[in-house]
């Protein structure tokens, strides 16, 4: 069966590693037109190389500006997919608040900045698919901000659903993967960590990049699927 996404055009932003990148592949892999946002041009140079037809450019969704340089070029499209977030830790009572503000202003101002910029340039039919992350569901001891900017992107989502139908809003909240982001939290201790993790899950391992894309896909695709937030974590919210 062919995919409703096929020629359609989709802007994912964070599109060069990890989840992001698992989507893009996806997306191309079904016929649609992706553009595809980073900060880091050595892996949007990588990305292109891997898959040609890609359109991508680089943008820093923290700076309002260059998020406008960014849609500046974009003249329409149907869909918009961001997972970039920065992830700052510490313990609240021993940590300067500036080291923490980058959860926020990535992942909730930065989200924000984006969908403020697509949502003029988007087709009738047009969604919009922001990530959550498992700290909104669970505590994590040095996680408070990251946590913040997770639940704050599930209720946006339910607001901005309303607020701007009928374009649809929804959040993916993923399980941990095997992803630059998890090897970069976890430093040295990256695969004794993940070894731990995945066997404390019903499934007993960690997500696939691909079942995370796939969850987004479906979120894309999907036409009556709006103000939810879709959690992919392997049964992590159950243990």
């Amino acid at each position: 069966m062919t995919s409703v996404l096929k020629e359609q055009t989709v802007v994912v932003i964070g599109g060069s590693s990890g989840f992001g990148l698992a989507t893009v592949e996806m997306l191309d892999a079904l016929g649609a037109r992706v553009i595809v946002g980073s900060r880091n041009e050595n892996r949007l140079a990588a990305a292109k190389a891997a898959f040609p037809a890609l359109v991508t450019r680089q943008v820093d969704i923290t700076d309002r500006a260059s998020t406008e340089r960014f849609f500046a070029d974009v003249e329409m499209l149907d869909h918009l997919v961001v997972t970039a977030a920065e992830l700052p830790s510490g313990r609240l009572a021993e940590t300067n608040l500036d080291k923490l503000r980058p959860a926020i202003e990535s992942r909730l101002f930065g989200s924000l900045h984006a969908v403020q910029r697509a949502v003029p340039v988007m087709r009738t039919g047009g969604s919009v698919v922001l990530f959550s992350g498992q700290a909104a569901r669970k505590g994590f001891p040095g996680e408070s901000m990251g946590a913040a900017s997770c639940g704050a992107i599930e209720s946006l989502v339910r607001t901005l659903a309303v607020e701007l139908a009928p374009i649809r809003f929804n959040a993916l909240c993923p399980g941990s993967a095997w992803t630059p982001v998890f090897r970069a939290f976890f430093g040295d201790h990256a695969e004794e960590a993940a070894e731990k993790f995945g066997a404390s899950l019903p499934l007993k391992r960690l997500a696939r990049t691909s079942e995370i894309a796939h969850a987004v896909v479906f979120l894309l695709e999907n036409t009556y699927v709006t103000g939810s937030t879709l959690v992919v974590d392997g049964g992590f919210g159950v243990t």
